[in-house]
């Protein structure tokens, strides 16, 4: 049956949907934060339940830092690895999963912090208990997954240029790899079923080029159409990879997501150059960072799942680093205020 509405209740409806209150819209907050006492405060991750890690040292300490975890209701632990004795000990945080471990490095040096004696990973669980493990002299970390797997980049002692990738499982094993045909393989991140993402180089032609690994230990190299370079940057637990790109044309970098079927979405900040992409969540929503041309300094950003972007500072900021973004789309990373002093920041949707 065909139904006529006349304009009147048109009109009527219309004017009853115009009288509902709107849904509020949802506020988004910027909390800064510091380690009470410390020069410096850098807040490197978070996970589902706002939980964030980082480092920071205090006033006078040259060359010791040490591990937090700052929790959703502001309160924070500070922490430190062992170290070998008579050695000074940098305590870097690289990463917590949504079950509230910390994993990361620690380096030590000669008590005069002149002599670099090696890297030690360790993973620090919700209670506090510090288990270390054996890393290669020179580990630099990359990411760490939900079961704790984390992935990172190492070169064999005297050998700087020949760089190899590294996974470690929480059950102490250990994979080494290359990309085949590349003198140096970076691994950045690792989502929960365990691909890997980052990228090769091959120093005789100075290619760099995008790869993922598969858990079986299989390869898909990629490039962005028509680029210069492709340099992915997180992998989330669809395999989408973001990351950034340049082309010839200007030079700049521009953002990219790669979907796991290969296409890519691209992007750009409005009045922004330099796009960096450093984090990307299971949804889809992307943070990074880039240098904002009016401001006249580098800010944050957050691209949702529909490609709208927004930019973003903490009150006070001259400089803003985005690091990383969680499920929720709450972000943190860490600024510099007008006194050159850095904080932490949290900023939760």
């Amino acid at each position: 049956m065909i139904r006529i509405v006349s304009i009147a209740q048109l009109l009527a409806s219309a004017a009853l949907a115009l009288s509902l209150p709107l849904a509020p819209a949802r506020a988004v907050t910027i909390t800064s934060f510091d380690v009470p006492g410390a020069a410096f405060t850098t807040a490197v991750s978070i996970n589902s339940t706002d939980s964030t890690t980082g480092t920071y040292a205090n006033p006078g300490d040259v060359c010791t830092q040490h591990g937090f975890v700052r929790h959703p209701d502001g309160s924070l632990d500070t922490f430190d690895a062992q170290g070998e004795p008579d050695t000074v000990v940098a305590t870097i945080p690289g990463a917590i999963n949504d079950a509230g471990t910390v994993g990361g490095v620690f380096w030590e040096s000669s008590t005069d912090c002149q002599t670099y004696l090696g890297a030690t990973g360790f993973m620090r669980s919700a209670a506090g208990v510090i288990r270390e493990f054996a890393l290669p002299w020179n580990f630099t970390f990359g990411g760490m997954n939900n079961p704790g797997t984390i992935v990172g980049t190492y070169s064999n002692y005297g050998d700087y240029r020949n760089l190899h990738a590294l996974i470690h499982s929480a059950g102490d094993q250990t994979t080494t790899f290359n990309v085949p045909g590349a003198d140096a393989t970076y691994a950045y991140s690792i989502n929960d079923a365990g691909f890997v993402t980052g990228i090769s180089t091959l120093f005789s032609t100075g290619e760099q080029h995008g790869y993922i690994r598969d858990p079986d230990g299989n390869f898909t190299t990629f490039d962005v159409p028509n680029a210069i370079w492709t340099f992915p940057r997180a992998i989330n637990n669809a395999n989408e990879v973001t990351g950034s790109y340049a082309v010839a044309q200007d030079g700049n970098s521009h953002g990219f997501i790669r979907a796991a079927d290969g296409s890519f979405t691209f992007f750009d900040v409005r009045r922004g150059t330099g796009i960096d992409p450093v984090a990307i969540n299971s949804l889809g929503s992307v943070t990074g960072n880039f240098n904002d041309t009016r401001a006249s300094r580098q800010r944050g950003f957050v691209r949702g799942v529909r490609g709208h972007i927004v930019k973003f500072d903490p009150p006070g900021s001259t400089y803003t680093q985005s690091v990383a973004i969680n499920r929720h789309g709450d972000v943190t990373g860490y600024y510099v205020d007008s006194n050159n002093v850095q904080h932490g920041y949290v900023r939760v949707r």
